[in-house]
Parts: C-alpha cells; sequence; structure tokens
C-alpha cells in the first residue's frame, strides 16, 4: 500500500485522548473529519483510525480517535505522523496539482535551461510559491501562478517557468 503524509502529532491535550495535530495537507477540512479513516505509522507498522471528533485550535487540529479516548492509550503516539491511503485521493481540477506531486520537479527557464529542483511549496493566503533550490545552491520563491509557470509535466517530471529579472 501507498500511503501519503498528511500530519503528525505534535502532543496530547487533556485527559481524554485528544491529540494536537499539525497538518500537512492541502484539504485539511475534508482530511480531518468527523468518520475519517487515517493511518498512523508507530514502528513501522500502518494503524487503521477512525476520527470520532475534530476541533481546530489555534493552528492546530485537534483530533478524538474512536477507541484511543484515554491519554493513556494516545500518549505513546506523540510524534507520530498521520497518512492517508493514496486511494483516498480525488482528481484535481487541470492544471492544479498536490504539492508532493510538484515537490522535486526539475525547473526550467523559458530557453529550456536546468535553473533547480523545487524543495517544497508554500501555502501563502493568496497563492503557492514554489522553493526552488537553484544550481548554485540558492533556495528562490517562485509564485505559483500562471504569469510564471507556465507549464507542468508530471510524466516528465519537469516544470517550465517564465524568469523575469531578480527572480533567480
Amino acid at each position: 500500500m501507498e500511503y501519503l503524509l498528511i500530519g503528525v502529532i505534535v502532543n496530547t491535550f487533556g485527559i481524554k485522548g485528544e491529540v494536537k495535530v499539525k497538518g500537512f495537507t492541502d484539504f485539511p477540512e475534508e482530511r480531518f473529519a468527523k468518520g475519517k479513516e487515517l493511518y498512523l505509522k508507530y514502528q513501522d507498522e500502518y494503524l487503521k483510525l477512525t476520527i470520532k471528533s475534530v476541533i481546530n485550535h489555534k493552528g492546530l487540529i485537534h483530533v478524538l480517535f474512536s477507541q484511543y479516548e484515554d491519554i493513556n492509550l494516545i500518549e505513546k503516539y506523540k510524534g507520530c505522523q498521520l497518512y492517508i491511503h493514496k486511494s483516498q485521493l480525488h482528481k484535481l481540477p487541470k492544471g492544479q496539482y498536490y504539492k508532493f506531486e510538484l515537490v522535486g520537479l526539475r525547473c526550467y527557464n523559458q530557453e529550456n535551461q536546468y535553473i533547480g529542483e523545487v524543495i517544497d511549496v508554500e501555502s501563502l493566503p493568496a497563492h503557492t510559491n514554489l522553493k526552488v533550490l537553484t544550481t548554485n545552491q540558492k533556495v528562490v520563491s517562485i509564485p505559483n501562478v500562471p504569469f510564471f509557470v507556465k507549464e507542468v509535466n508530471l510524466q516528465e517530471r519537469k516544470i517550465s517557468i517564465h524568469v523575469i529579472e531578480g527572480l533567480v
């Protein structure tokens, strides 16, 4: 089975088994919803968990899992990562991509010269930025908007960007 990382348990909250989760997903409201199944990686095994309740609080997601409604049952999972199965992904509209699909793409300018590799996708209120590690080991931010991102080719693991003065 292939899994995708969507969050990490950073701490417990209270004595009733709630955990604080830092989410890494593009769709937190969908992935961390009541009744959804997640997989917790613990000692190289994936445990299937079902969300009983969820609350967003101060930038973290407070989650209570069914059958783990006691701090003594859940505390050992602090620091563990949460995943979904890849089959749980839904198809995105044309021209939209999951963050994990963009990380690792080779980045080229409009003259097809290699610039570097996408190492992260940063979420901002208005759009996302592609963090690119250039050939001279400098990290630059490229707005993930049509003016700059001209083509994304997942099959060739390549992204073409429009470079303006001072961008890279």
